[in-house]
């Protein structure tokens, strides 16, 4: 009798301009990605530009643009 096996799909994970690292949605389309990258902007700005904050804004932008 075979198997059958469950394959996860891991989202990579790349830099972006800033140094920063940012967790990429498997599968998404570059739409997707840039909503995200926008909603994660205004997370920053919204918290007058202090950094340190860029995957906790990043993640957030993600749950709200893919989950809602």
């Amino acid at each position: 009798m075979a198997r059958k096996t469950h394959e996860k799909t891991i989202a990579p994970i790349q830099a972006n301009p800033t140094g920063g690292m940012r967790l990429v949605p498997a599968g998404s389309s570059p739409n997707v990605e840039m909503k995200i990258r926008q909603r994660a902007y205004e997370l920053y700005s919204a918290r007058g530009g202090e950094s340190g904050h860029d995957l906790e804004d990043w993640l957030r932008a993600e749950t709200e643009i893919i989950h809602s």
